[in-house]
């Protein structure tokens, strides 16, 4: 993919208004505790969301959704790491976490494992720890490796420019550490996802005015390399949060503007379509793809309300 090309597609389309014709939204089944800065992920079927701050401020426990079921359940606490934004994943019947920040403060450079046939489900600190903090960062999956990128390290002013550039690797497989090829701009408040071998990170808050960008950077994990497009986004996006079904991801909620907007991308052709945003304008959410659908999970309204509430949008009522 050159830089070119792709600046030439984002400049010459034009964003297919979605049709209003069916509603895509509905309200699903309400989380047991109200939370943001979590984070989710699919299991066996079913949507684990884990950690973020609940409204007394505490680390908010692991709660399951099963769709055949149709409720949520909590499953036990979530580990101390998981106060803010947490990089989750699953492997072999196994959650991981890694990165995030604590209760304390702590933008933590280590990772806990959770073993769901276990006795007594409790969070096992993983050996070895990643370069820097990653704390308000992003991350992807791909194949057994957790790819922690960017974020807020303790050891940096977390402002401007200056933010982590690493990107540190989890084989979830052998439970070693490795480094990727560092993104070429560091940011924070912003979100990421792999499709295939790449992974995708979008917007944020950073550069010179230390404010929302419209930077998109693409990572290539089979030739360890990174593309940086400027002018990436249909707009500026602090806080965004997204979701992929197939080659498709979906880009919503976040903190001023953004939150009235929601996008997807075509990773096939890159070009954005907008499409119906959330009914309410939510932020520091969890967003997650299951069975066609993507949920958005708690998070805060704009009157600083912190929430347990499930939107559930369906991509094929926007056809």
């Amino acid at each position: 993919m050159k830089r070119a090309l792709l600046l030439a597609i984002l400049a010459g389309v034009v964003l297919g208004v979605a049709s209003l014709a069916a509603e895509p939204w509905v309200e699903g089944p309400a989380l047991n505790v109200a939370r943001y800065k979590c984070r989710a992920l699919v299991l066996d079927g079913k949507i684990y969301v884990i950690g973020g701050r609940d409204p007394d401020k505490n680390v908010a426990p692991v709660e399951v959704f099963d769709p055949a079921v149709g409720q949520w359940k909590i499953v036990g606490p979530s580990p101390e790491n998981a106060y803010e934004m947490p990089c989750v994943a699953s492997f072999e019947g196994k959650l991981y976490a890694l990165g995030g920040r604590t209760s304390e403060k702590v933008r933590t450079k280590v990772g806990y494992v959770l073993d769901l046939a276990g006795e007594g489900s409790e969070w096992t600190r993983l050996p070895g720890t990643a370069t820097f903090g990653h704390g308000d960062a992003g991350y992807g999956v791909i194949g057994t490796k957790i790819y922690l990128v960017s974020g807020e390290d303790d050891s940096l002013p977390n402002e401007g420019w200056d933010y982590v550039k690493a990107v540190d690797v989890f084989d979830m497989s052998t439970h070693n550490w490795s480094s990727a090829a560092p993104i070429p701009f560091g940011r924070e408040d912003f979100d990421a996802i792999a499709v295939g071998n790449k992974i995708f990170v979008f917007g944020g808050q950073g550069g010179a005015e230390g404010a929302p960008v419209t930077w998109l950077d693409i990572y290539d994990a089979e030739t360890d390399s990174w593309e940086h497009f400027e002018e990436g986004l249909p707009i500026p996006w602090e806080q965004p949060r997204v979701a992929a079904i197939g080659d498709q991801i979906y880009l919503m909620t976040g903190k001023g503007d953004a939150a009235f907007f929601a996008y997807r991308i075509d990773t096939n052709t890159m070009t954005w379509t907008e499409i119906t945003p959330p009914p309410v304008p939510i932020f520091e959410c969890a967003l997650i793809a299951l069975n066609g659908k993507i949920y958005v999970i708690g998070g805060q309204d704009f009157e600083g309300s912190v929430l347990n509430t499930v939107l559930i949008y369906d991509p094929s009522l926007e056809e």
